[in-house]
């Protein structure tokens, strides 16, 4: 005689064994795509709010992701102005950001893509605290 009890517990083994590996994808492209985020609990800086009132940013902290686009200036001591690409919904802007002289490790290269955490000083000024490679 035949058992009948048996091919219902592959069934669900089979079952639970695709839920385990499907989740297990799901997560591993979730921490691809969203875990390597440094920046994660920053507010976004929204463009638009910098510049129509830059003073009201002035001592909060933001992310900002951006590509390279030209070194404006450097400054032995201060630091080097660049201008970077951003986009903020469907546009792309260009906005100045002020890399310190304590971060002149970091090599930095036109069209390179970064993700900044900023702080916006007195006069709208982006001063980059931390800056790494998206």
């Amino acid at each position: 005689m035949k058992r009948r009890g048996q091919s219902g517990s592959r069934t669900i083994t089979i079952a639970l064994l695709f839920l385990l590996i499907s989740g297990s994808v799901a997560g591993a492209y979730y921490i691809y795509n969203f875990g390597s985020d440094p920046f994660r609990t920053l507010p976004v800086l929204e463009i638009k709010a910098l510049y129509d009132s830059p003073t009201s940013l002035t001592g909060n902290i933001y992310k900002i992701e951006g590509t390279i686009d030209t070194q404006l200036r450097n400054e032995p001591g201060h630091g080097r102005l660049f201008s970077i690409e951003s986009r903020d919904g469907s546009n792309v802007e260009l906005i100045p950001v002020l890399v310190p002289s304590s971060l002149s490790r970091v090599q930095i290269f036109k069209g390179q893509k970064y993700l900044f955490k900023i702080k916006v000083e007195e006069g709208g000024v982006l001063r980059v605290l931390e800056m790494t490679k998206a």
